[in-house]
């Protein structure tokens, strides 16, 4: 579902860019198929030419969603320095990412793994940890072990049936009930994709997201309309942005000379038992014996 609504949103950019919609579909099509070279060169290695696929397709739909910034931007600007600015900008994105992967690994001991680095370690990987999981459980394991009917989690499956059935009673209840204009705005695709990125995030990224996200949808939407269609789409590369620069300085200032801040915000969240087995029979260190 999140690959197909991912697949629409970037129809919707090439129908604000006026691309036509056959040569938006042949170009999305053809970017599906870059990643075929490297699964045939991997020699079997399906794991890394699915991982090699996955940030391909990312990649690529992050640069078509950044086509669309002149639109909304104070700024005008022609294609062909947008599109210039994007492959430079790529390569000195590919460039700084890939030496600041092998300069973290060299200079940070234990990095990724949980049971050596220290409590509170920032140097966890939740999203690299959540992909690898993610293959075991699909890949390894197998989803009948864990969602079917040799698994535990076989329950999960219904909420297929109530993803399908939601919609109907919202558009029941906004027949039944047609002076409610509330009910007409309840969208249940968007809420439901919105749990698609829960994991590895917690609840505080997700608290902050929904106050940023309804004083920006709701308030500024309706009461300020002339700020909010001018400047929303900036002000959320702005928060982007900062983020990304707020992590880089924090760690030059603090991190690398070992300045640790202790707060409620940095103490981990979730079930301190959530990594421990549940089939009968299997053992883990800290963990109660079913």
């Amino acid at each position: 579902m999140k690959q197909g609504i991912t697949f629409l949103e970037d129809f919707k950019l090439g129908h604000y860019m006026k691309i036509p919609p056959r040569a938006m579909f042949m170009a999305q099509v053809s970017s599906t198929y870059v990643p075929l070279p490297h699964i045939t060169l991997a020699k079997g290695n399906w794991s890394s030419s699915c991982f090699f696929f996955h940030w391909v397709s990312c990649i690529h739909i992050w640069f078509s969603n950044s086509l669309i910034i002149p639109i909304y931007g104070p700024c005008c600007f022609l294609w062909d320095d947008i599109c210039f600015i994007q492959v430079v900008g790529t390569i000195i994105s590919a460039l700084v990412h890939l030496g600041t992967a092998w300069w973290l690994m060299e200079t940070i001991p234990n990095i990724c793994d949980r049971e050596l680095l220290s409590p509170g370690s920032p140097w966890t990987c939740p999203s690299d940890h959540l992909f690898y999981d993610a293959s075991v459980i699909w890949g390894l394991i197998g989803p009948r072990r864990v969602f079917g009917d040799l698994g535990h989690y076989s329950a999960t499956n219904w909420f297929f049936l109530g993803g399908a059935i939601a919609p109907i009673l919202v558009w029941l209840a906004h027949k039944a009930f047609p002076n409610k204009d509330w009910i007409g705005l309840i969208s249940i695709p968007v809420l439901l994709s919105a749990t698609l990125n829960m994991l590895p995030a917690t609840a505080v990224n997700y608290t902050t997201w929904v106050v940023v996200g309804f004083a920006s949808g709701f308030i500024a939407y309706r009461y300020y309309r002339d700020w909010w269609s001018r400047h929303n789409y900036v002000l959320s590369g702005a928060l982007d942005a900062g983020l990304a620069f707020m992590a880089v300085f924090l760690y030059l200032c603090l991190g690398m000379w070992h300045v640790s801040l202790e707060w409620w915000g940095s103490e981990s969240e979730g079930c301190p038992l959530a990594s421990c087995p549940t089939a009968p029979g299997v053992f883990g260190k800290g963990c109660p014996i079913l």
